[in-house]
């Protein structure tokens, strides 16, 4: 008993005094490191104060949050656990945020909100498609919507479109931004809710089709909500600001006296974009990565044979990223076809691209010729699709593209529902005989055979 005693003791001043028992007993006592314990610790980095976490840490946040249980009940519904709840939920009082604003700036903060954190992940279409999205919902929440291009890699938004701010105001016009601390990317009832194209499919996945589909319909016509709603937030939400106004303006005059030349309808044409670089066919493996011009040239011929009324020998609008794959197209359609490299305005040709698009190595070009080449595509997505277009000026009336493209999914919505899918019967099955859309990589084999965006 005495000696367990002992030995106990010799434990607790072991543990109170390390090191010293080893030095009586004569043993050696290694010293310790200073800068052994300086690696052990890294401070985290810490972001600017007035930015918002860096895009790849809302992933984790969303991710953290998603692991290990399955969520039930309603898309609104709050979550079962209590996450994000230090930063306040929807329907809880606001409390006004306190850090120092500049001479003249907004002195509310808005109550609610949702922003799009632009993350310089993904191409601008897939983008802007997630945009119309998050527009919708605002809107159906009575949020605030807010665009942040912090990390975007296509200069500002400004630079390109007007802002969303001031063309949809939300339910306090005038009030300011949440300071950037407070945006919670998961859960989405959090009062201040940002989404980015790699947080998006925590959010638009199942759960959202379940809610924002028409339960009652079938097929296609169970995306017409989603449809609509995107449709609405690029005739009032996402719009071109003057300067690329200017110039969408200007192409579709200089494409009309094309269309002039041509036929007696100039207000009649087709649109075509091909789409190479990295986006490679996605049905199969063992086919050559890109659909060939020449099934593009069949299903033009074809479309116009079945649109004859209103198609008959009409122009082309073309867009690719690929200058090769307008010199095969120019081959088949000659004196058919316009597109900006075509254009006599320099101001029009530039915006054109001299490359194959690449997602990973498009941050490798200057800022200045990034922000070009999304000017150039904003102008050809308004000619491809018909979206933004003032009382007569031509709009196509079909267009021919691939679905793997985020450009394509977005014609259809500017074509607008009737014309792009022409009489959809009550079983959701699309008009073969009267639609505009005309998608040539998946031909309708995968259901459903349209889609309002992509998740990453």
């Amino acid at each position: 008993m005495l000696l367990a005693c002992f030995l106990f003791g010799l434990i607790v001043f072991s543990y109170k005094h390390p090191g010293r028992l080893q030095e009586y007993v004569g043993a050696k006592v290694p010293k310790q490191s200073a800068v052994a314990d300086a690696a052990v610790y890294t401070p985290p980095l810490i972001p600017s104060p007035e930015a918002p976490l860096h895009p790849s840490e809302y992933v984790a946040q969303c991710r953290e949050l998603n692991q290990g249980f399955m969520t039930h009940g309603d898309y609104w519904d709050r979550p079962s656990m209590d996450m994000g709840s230090s930063q306040g939920l929807e329907d809880e009082e606001a409390v006004d945020d306190t850090y120092r604003l500049p001479e003249g700036g907004r002195t509310a903060v808005c109550s609610k909100t949702i922003t799009y954190l632009l993350d310089g992940e993904v191409g601008l279409l897939a983008d802007l498609a997630l945009i119309a999205q998050a527009a919708a919902l605002a809107r159906e929440r009575n949020r605030t919507l807010i665009i942040d291009d912090t990390y975007w890699n296509r200069g500002k938004w400004g630079d390109h479109f007007e802002d969303a701010f001031a063309l949809q105001p939300g339910p306090e016009p005038g009030c300011r931004a949440p300071h950037p601390k407070n945006l919670v990317a998961c859960p989405r009832t959090a009062r201040h809710w940002v989404i980015t194209a790699h947080t998006a499919k925590y959010h638009f996945g199942h759960p959202f089709s379940d809610h924002y589909e028409d339960p009652y319909a079938r097929n296609l016509n169970r995306l017409r909500p989603i449809y609509d709603a995107a449709h609405k937030s690029f005739i009032s939400t996402i719009r071109p600001n003057s300067e690329l106004g200017a110039l969408i303006r200007s192409a579709r005059h200089e494409f009309k006296e094309s269309i002039s030349t041509l036929n007696s309808t100039p207000e009649t044409y087709m649109s075509v974009h091909i789409r190479r670089g990295d986006r490679k066919q996605r049905l199969s493996n063992s086919k050559p990565p890109y659909i060939s011009i020449s099934e593009f040239a069949t299903a033009i011929q074809l479309t116009q044979s079945r649109l004859d009324d209103v198609l008959s020998s009409s122009m082309i609008y073309f867009a690719s990223d690929s200058p090769s794959a307008e010199s095969e197209f120019a081959t088949a359609f000659s004196e058919r076809f316009f597109s900006l490299r075509q254009s006599q305005d320099p101001a029009l040709w530039q915006l054109a691209s001299m490359q194959d698009y690449d997602q990973k190595t498009f941050n490798a070009l200057s800022k200045e010729e990034r922000i070009r080449l999304t000017k150039g595509m904003v102008v050809d997505f308004a000619l491809l699709s018909g979206v933004w277009a003032w009382k007569g000026d031509p709009v196509p009336q079909a267009s021919v593209c691939t679905i793997s493209s985020n450009i394509c999914k977005m014609m259809a919505v500017g074509l607008g529902w009737d014309k792009a899918f022409g009489r959809v019967d009550e079983m959701g099955y699309l008009d073969d005989h009267h639609k505009g859309w005309v998608e040539i990589e998946q031909k309708g084999q995968i259901i459903p055979l349209w889609s309002a965006f992509e998740l990453s």
